[in-house]
C-alpha cells in the first residue's frame, strides 16, 4: 500500500506538531481502513497534547509520544479486513476511535469495525459535517442518560443546561427539546437567543440569577 501522513505532537513540553509519513498497512481481520475527509479538533486533543493524561492513558498505550491526536472522523474505507460484515470499500462512514497514539488527524486510519465506532454516512449528509459528532454526541449523550432522561420519559421534565452555547450544550438542547423536554439554558446573554432557536424553553446569565436560588426548580441538571 501508499503512504500516509499524520499530524504527529512531539512532546507535551513545547506541543509542537510535525507532519509524519508513514507507511500504509492491511487493516486486521475485524478491521477497516479509512480514508479521513474530516476530523473534529475536541477540547480533549488540546489537553492530551500537554501531556493531560498521560499516566492513565499510557495504561491502554495511548500516552507516549509522539502521538497523533483526534478521535472523531469522517472519509471513505479503502480497505477491509477479512472478517468484515456490513462495511465495504467505498463506503461513506464516520465514527469515533478508542483512545490510541494513532488518532484520526491523519490521512488515513484503521478502526475497528463496529456499530459502536463506525456508521454509515445518512444520505444527503456532508462527510465535512459529520465528523463534528460522534465524540461529543456520544459524551452529552452519556451525561444525559446518567441524569436519567431519554425519549420515553422527558416530555415535560424541568432540564437546567450549564453552558447551552457550548459544543456539547447545543446538542442537549437540540435532543431534549426533541424529547419535549423544558429546558432552561445558562449562558453568555449574547448567546440566548442562539440557545432559544435550539430549542430551550428559556435562557438566563450566572451573571444575573445565582446557581443557588435555582436549586430545587428542576428535575435534572447537566
Amino acid at each position: 500500500m501508499s503512504q500516509g501522513r499524520s499530524l504527529s505532537c512531539q512532546n507535551p513540553e513545547t506541543s509542537a506538531l510535525k507532519v509524519i509519513v508513514f507507511e500504509r498497512t492491511q487493516p486486521k481481520t475485524g478491521d477497516i481502513e479509512i480514508a479521513v475527509e474530516a476530523a473534529s479538533v475536541n477540547p480533549i486533543d488540546v489537553q492530551r497534547a500537554t501531556g493531560y493524561g498521560r499516566k492513565l492513558l499510557s495504561l491502554l498505550g495511548a500516552g507516549t509520544f509522539p502521538m497523533t491526536l483526534g478521535n472523531d472522523f469522517s472519509g471513505v474505507i479503502t480497505a477491509v479486513g477479512s472478517e468484515v460484515t456490513g462495511f465495504s470499500v467505498g463506503d461513506r462512514v464516520f465514527g469515533a476511535k478508542k483512545p490510541s497514539r494513532f488518532g484520526t488527524h491523519a490521512s488515513h486510519v484503521h478502526v475497528k469495525a463496529t456499530p459502536e465506532l463506525v456508521a454509515l454516512v445518512p444520505s444527503g449528509h456532508e462527510l465535512t459535517s459529520v465528523a463534528a459528532l460522534p465524540y461529543s454526541f456520544t459524551t452529552m449523550w452519556l451525561a444525559v442518560r446518567d441524569a436519567g432522561l431519554n425519549k420515553h420519559n422527558a416530555s415535560g421534565k424541568k432540564v437546567l443546561v450549564h453552558g447551552a452555547a457550548g459544543g456539547l450544550g447545543s446538542l442537549a438542547l437540540q435532543m431534549l427539546s426533541d424529547w419535549g423536554a423544558d429546558i432552561t439554558a445558562i449562558a453568555f446573554p449574547k448567546d440566548h437567543q442562539a440557545c432559544l432557536d435550539l430549542g430551550a424553553t428559556s435562557a438566563i446569565g450566572l451573571s444575573s440569577t445565582p446557581f443557588g436560588a435555582l436549586a430545587g426548580a428542576f428535575d435534572a441538571t447537566l
